[in-house]
């Protein structure tokens, strides 16, 4: 049976005996002879990569990535679906620029989202309230970023600034052909039968986005009610 121990009984304990003593040495000893490890110069790190989302081409982040190549040294991963091969494009002419280019596919974002430290995107339409309208795909690719701590920065000019809210997913958005998820050529009659739903945008709120840069300079979603008040009157707040 279990033994009481002597705090509870009240009784003292007994003192340790010489081998407590002796590990006890032999630990401090150890220590001491461990060598300083502040000492030590740091390992030099590559640049963490950016990562251009799976969405449409965007000609003002590449412009953006383009300009920023020529202050430093950096790697741009583009994520790629399987249905739009003109990121190929983008990714062979950020090659071509002198930009160290990874093309990835779409489903391999979140595995590699840890190891890049921004992820810049484009937009379509940057609403009142601070929050995107962008290509499909990326509010999935905001989450994700979300999820491993890493800045989500927007790349728009002023003339995208739009003075609406976001009333539903569908008002301002509309759907593509099927054709580009379901070829139309071999098609039996059961597949004939699946709703394809296609959206052409999604919708990313402004508590995923971390920096908004225009061409006056960089802000944030919380600061979209001053350019609209600077760039609109307020009777254009109701189209």
């Amino acid at each position: 049976m279990p033994t009481r121990s002597s705090s509870h009984t009240g009784e003292r304990a007994p003192p340790p005996d010489g081998r407590f003593y002796s590990v006890l040495a032999d630990s401090l000893t150890s220590v001491q002879a461990r060598p300083d490890r502040r000492d030590l110069p740091l390992p030099k790190r590559s640049p963490r990569p950016f990562l251009e989302p799976p969405c449409r081409r965007d000609p003002t982040v590449e412009t953006f990535l383009r300009a920023a190549h020529k202050k430093r040294p950096f790697e741009v991963v583009v994520a790629q679906t399987a249905h739009a091969p003109t990121y190929t494009t983008s990714s062979c002419q950020l090659a071509e620029a002198g930009i160290a280019t990874t093309l990835i596919a779409d489903g391999a974002i979140f595995a590699m989202m840890a190891r890049v430290n921004k992820v810049i995107v484009g937009a379509h339409a940057v609403m009142a309230n601070g929050g995107l309208y962008a290509s499909a795909s990326c509010h999935l690719l905001a989450i994700a970023a979300q999820h491993h701590s890493v800045p989500l920065v927007v790349c728009a000019g002023l003339y995208k600034l739009a003075p609406l809210f976001p009333s539903g997913p569908e008002q301002y958005n509309s759907l593509l052909s099927p054709q580009p998820l379901l070829p139309y050529g071999g098609v039996d009659e059961e597949a004939q039968r699946v709703h394809v739903v296609n959206p052409a945008y999604d919708y990313v709120p402004p508590e995923l986005v971390s920096l908004l840069i225009t061409n006056i300079g960089a802000n944030h979603p919380s600061y979209i009610y001053r350019l609209l008040q600077e760039y609109y009157h307020p009777d254009d707040h109701d189209l």
